[in-house]
């Protein structure tokens, strides 16, 4: 597990230091950053998708839009990124958008700062023509 300290206010006027220490796992990170890349407009759930990790986030395994490693060395927290996008987004603006997204929801969500996100486009998904299919 990788300790991570998190200032906080001084309500108790007891500094958070001599309050206890807050303990985040790198999975919960790698969560935070999947799901982060996925509220960007322009990923794409990877190996197709029924949707179901789209509207229900929480629920998606596989389903996943992005999948993410991170490397805790001390201060320095190093994100590694898989996602899809959608065909035809611009490439470059996508992942931009989504290593934006990233930093920001780890510093709000959990405290820490990533000092570098890699991001590995898997595929480029099509969309299926039509949008949504009607079942009679």
């Amino acid at each position: 597990m990788t300790t991570i300290s998190l200032p906080g206010p001084m309500a108790t006027g007891v500094p958070s230091t001599d309050r206890g220490e807050t303990i985040i796992a790198p999975r919960v990170l790698e969560k935070i950053a999947g799901r982060a890349a996925s509220e960007v407009d322009g990923v794409a759930a990877q190996g197709g998708s029924t949707g179901v990790g789209r509207l229900l986030p929480w629920s998606a395994g596989h389903d996943s839009p992005a999948t993410a490693q991170v490397d805790l060395t001390g201060e320095a927290l190093r994100v590694d990124l898989s996602v899809s996008i959608l065909y035809p987004r611009p490439v470059a603006t996508v992942t931009n958008a989504v290593r934006a997204q990233v930093i920001r929801r780890l510093a709000e969500l959990c405290g820490v700062a990533a000092t570098r996100v890699d991001i590995s486009v898997a595929a480029l998904v099509v969309p299926a023509p039509g949008g949504r299919r009607r079942v009679e």
